[in-house]
């Protein structure tokens, strides 16, 4: 098996979102995450979830050049808009400013509306830890899990994490789906049309089922709750 290092998962993903189109800011951003994701073992996260990128770029889907924009609500709550680009840039534009307020204030929220998916979760949960920050991070999403018995998709993966500083450059960071399963594992074996494990998905008739989404026509896949 070949080894690569961070610095060459970081060159690839920052020169391969030039290519695409991406201004270059973007790009030095969505190196650093996705680096970051791998190294943290989120590899569906990672270098996969980068195709994503891609192909929403390919079907202008994304903004490759976003002109992010931010105002305070309050001294302690601000609210970025993303213009339609990576969650990412759009964090790490309001980064500085949700620092100091956090600081100046004990307690700060940042809101990011009008992004694109934001990768791995827990990007900016570590990112605020090791600031010395307690952080909660979470995200809204299409409906697509099954609760309380229901046939149909009625809630989101809704993704939660949140990240505690130890100090020296520590912090314990938990990043999870509210689900049997994150949404991202479903396309792994969708690409290679194998069985899903028992419990994660139900059919369009509401009966478990392990067929990965595309192999039944008809088939619905509505995630589980824990």
């Amino acid at each position: 098996m070949e080894h690569v290092t961070a610095d060459q998962i970081w060159d690839l993903v920052y020169r391969s979102t030039q290519r695409a189109g991406f201004i270059e800011a973007v790009c030095e951003v969505l190196a650093d995450s996705i680096t970051e994701a791998e190294l943290h073992g989120k590899s569906s996260v990672g270098l996969s979830h980068l195709f994503y990128y891609f192909q929403a770029a390919k079907n202008d889907l994304i903004n490759v050049a976003p002109q992010v924009t931010q105002y305070a609500i309050t001294d302690s709550m601000l609210s970025t808009n993303a213009d339609h680009g990576p969650m990412q840039y759009a964090y790490r534009y309001s980064e500085p400013a949700l620092i100091e307020a956090a600081q100046t204030h004990g307690i700060a929220v940042l809101l990011i509306n009008h992004a694109f998916a934001g990768g791995e979760l827990g990007y900016y949960a570590r990112r605020l830890a090791h600031h010395g920050l307690v952080a909660v991070a979470f995200a809204n999403g299409p409906a697509v899990m099954s609760v309380g018995g229901s046939f149909e998709r009625l809630l989101g993966t809704n993704p939660l994490s949140y990240g505690v500083p130890l100090g020296n450059n520590r912090a314990i960071v938990i990043d999870q789906a509210s689900s049997s399963t994150a949404r991202v594992n479903f396309q792994k074996y969708a690409e290679r049309q194998v069985p899903i494990p028992e419990g994660w998905a139900l059919n369009r008739h509401g009966q478990p089922t392990t067929a990965p989404p595309g192999r039944t026509r008809g088939n619905t896949v509505a995630v589980r709750w824990i």
